[in-house]
């Protein structure tokens, strides 16, 4: 027999379990990070290195543009039931899935699963589903 646990998880961190109720066991912790197309290969931005040097005082002050988020890595960590299965929804704004990634709990009951490279906007909201064998 299986059992699962659903849990939306707000960009807080607090989750809620099967109706309402926080399931015992399962702590859910999402951090967001965003990341460039090709980080390892990157050039360094001037308009970051200005920032972080400062800038002359006889600069003139620039309209800088700000850049599109173009990927999020989400880094999701728990603890759930040994061996128990996680499954990771990112839902996007619309409403419509924008990714999924399943990992095994471990002996001692906790996981992380990274999701690279999530194309489109950042997600707003994300459902955990556990899936415990008998």
């Amino acid at each position: 027999m299986q059992q699962s646990r659903f849990a939306r998880v707000a960009a807080s961190g607090s989750h809620l379990g099967t109706r309402g109720r926080v399931a015992p066991r399962s702590n859910y912790r999402l951090i967001a990070s965003a990341t460039d197309r090709d980080i390892l290969n990157a050039a360094p931005d001037p308009i970051e290195i200005r920032r972080v040097l400062g800038k002359d005082e006889d600069e003139e002050d620039e309209d800088e543009e700000v850049e599109e988020l173009l990927y999020l890595s989400p880094i999701f960590t728990g603890r759930s039931p040994t061996s128990s299965t996680v499954t990771v929804t990112l839902i996007g704004a619309d409403g419509a899935p924008i990714d999924m990634g399943s990992v095994v709990a471990g002996p001692d009951g906790n996981w992380t699963l990274i999701m690279r490279d999530v194309e489109g906007p950042a997600p707003v909201s994300a459902i955990v589903m556990t899936r415990i064998r008998n």
